[in-house]
């Protein structure tokens, strides 16, 4: 058995080994990386020698017909018989787009293709209701922060790299008790004890959001999942929640599988606030519970919907409140102006976001982004301007996403339709 991304097979030291002998099976996920014939994917899947090929993708057609024609050929050779023959007898020359002999045409592809849908699972999830809280920081809260962006930009301007700076960045949007215990394990730099002296007042200071949230929470029953990015953010929660009395468990990084399994346990039976890590937020299955509070905002979209899925999936038969806390002033409050407000990404179902998310034009993370903003950016006119544009290659990704399913509906009509 090989495992091997699209990238390193089609390389040069892989391939010749790839192709140099006959497979029983080959699978290939994410295959609408192979729907144009003329890319060194396709030509390395075209050119392996198997008794029976796989492809799994979710966007079998995005932007006009041939793609299909491509992914069946690799399917069957012929079915479709050459290029210039499928144009004619299935392309419409006044709408590329819009097929036609359409019963004709789905009729092949019933052949060599199964499309499993949300409709034919029987996936009906209830509603889920987004809600983006505002804070105001404490002025130390704020003036950390700005002491954190000021070091980020220091740091480019003398050509030192940011990894410090991102990572404190990060942090500052969830705690300053983050902040502090990263900055107690770096090491010694100008400028970095008067930053460790503002993380330690802000510490004793306290963030607000922590306030807001014994109030959400209270509001649920006590009932609810906290996510956060970072173990210390996590105990000061912890800590914050049980002096308003609120019962908690912990589900974080570090912990035993017994620990972790006693904790699931607890907030099932008991009924409490269980406080997770991202690490939670893999493959746990909580539709017992129906709402779910992001401490902090990851930069990533992707583990926002991961974090929500916990709770809003298969089993879940209440609706579902979600909570993204964030303190004005910072990156997590302009990003989630982006997301949810301008482009309402959050009003897509399970699936949708990442298809959106992968027609950006810009191949980094949304992450990496982000804190670039921040590292080139002179003032906070800039920084805006930054998220602007973010936000409207967001909305023309989503604009194509709604063409690819346009394009979808025309190909394979109301059957496949989900």
């Amino acid at each position: 058995m090989v495992i091997a991304s699209l990238s390193k097979a089609r390389g040069a030291r892989a391939a010749p080994a790839i192709t140099a002998r006959p497979w029983d099976l080959v699978i290939v996920d994410e295959a609408h990386h192979v729907k144009n014939r003329t890319t060194a994917s396709w030509k390395i899947v075209n050119a392996i020698e198997t008794r029976f090929l796989l492809l799994l993708t979710a966007t079998p057609i995005e932007t006009d017909l041939e793609e299909i024609y491509n992914l069946v050929t690799l399917l069957r050779p012929g079915q479709f018989q050459t290029p210039a023959a499928f144009k004619a007898q299935f392309v419409d020359k006044s709408d590329p787009t819009s097929p036609k002999n359409r019963e004709r045409l789905r009729a092949l592809l019933g052949e060599v293709m199964i499309r499993n849908t949300r409709a034919a699972c029987g996936l009906k999830l209830p509603p889920r209701f987004v809600t983006t809280s505002l804070v105001d920081p404490a002025p130390e809260e704020r003036a950390l922060y700005e002491a954190v962006v000021g070091l980020v930009r220091a740091d480019v301007e003398s050509g030192r790299r940011a990894t410090l700076g991102s990572i404190l960045l990060l942090e500052a949007g969830s705690s300053p008790d983050a902040v502090s215990a990263t900055l107690m394990k770096a090491e010694k730099r100008d400028g970095l004890s008067a930053l460790s002296d503002a993380a330690r007042t802000a510490a004793a200071a306290g963030t607000r959001k922590l306030e807001h949230l014994a109030t959400l929470l209270a509001a649920h029953q006590g009932h609810g999942l906290v996510f956060t990015r970072f173990r210390e953010t996590a105990a000061a929660i912890v800590r914050s929640l049980e002096r308003a009395k609120l019962r908690t468990a912990q589900f974080i990084g570090g912990m035993s599988g017994a620990e972790k399994q006693d904790a699931l346990a607890r907030f099932r039976d008991e009924r409490c606030v269980l406080v997770a890590t991202d690490v939670g937020g893999e493959g746990q299955n909580l539709q017992h519970c129906n709402v779910v509070i992001n401490f902090d905002v990851p930069w990533n979209p992707m583990l926002l919907e991961q974090r929500i899925g916990r709770l809003h999936r298969m089993g879940q038969e209440r609706e579902v409140h979600v909570y993204n806390l964030a303190s004005r002033g910072t990156a997590e409050e302009r990003l989630l102006d982006v997301l949810d407000r301008r482009v309402h990404l959050f009003e897509l179902v399970v699936g949708e976001m990442d298809m959106v998310l992968g027609n950006l034009t810009d191949d980094r993370d949304l992450e990496d982004r982000v804190l670039a903003l921040y590292a080139h950016s002179k003032n906070d006119g800039e920084v805006e301007q930054g998220f602007d544009a973010i936000a409207q290659e967001l909305l023309r990704a989503r604009g194509r996403y709604e063409d690819t399913r346009k394009l979808d509906s025309a190909v394979f009509g109301e059957d496949f339709n989900a």
